[in-house]
């Protein structure tokens, strides 16, 4: 995947999770996406793209990413069970 494409794709998944000038996010999109995101793998693919991201979209990512752990699908942070199961991404993080 292109750095350009993944960084448009970012500002989508953003523009979903916060809405734009033109619509409020959308809760069951908002869940849909969650739910998508953490299936899909896609936090490591984030993460291992991350040093070849412009600043831009890096920070669109961070906001993602933080908005994505606060969001409770079925009562529940899916999230915080994707970081259980895959404890090394933490790692990753920490090493830079």
């Amino acid at each position: 995947m292109q750095m350009a494409e993944l960084a448009k794709n970012i500002r989508e998944l953003k523009s979903i999770l916060y809405g734009n000038s033109e619509s409020e996010p959308v809760s069951e999109a908002c869940a849909q996406l969650t739910q998508e995101f953490f299936r899909e793998n896609t936090l490591r693919i984030l993460i291992f793209c991350l040093p070849q991201l412009n600043l831009e979209a890096r920070k669109d990512a961070t906001q993602i990413v933080a908005n994505l752990q606060r969001e409770q699908v079925n009562s529940r942070l899916i999230s915080s069970d994707y970081l259980g199961k895959n404890t090394d991404l933490l790692d990753i993080l920490v090493a830079g």
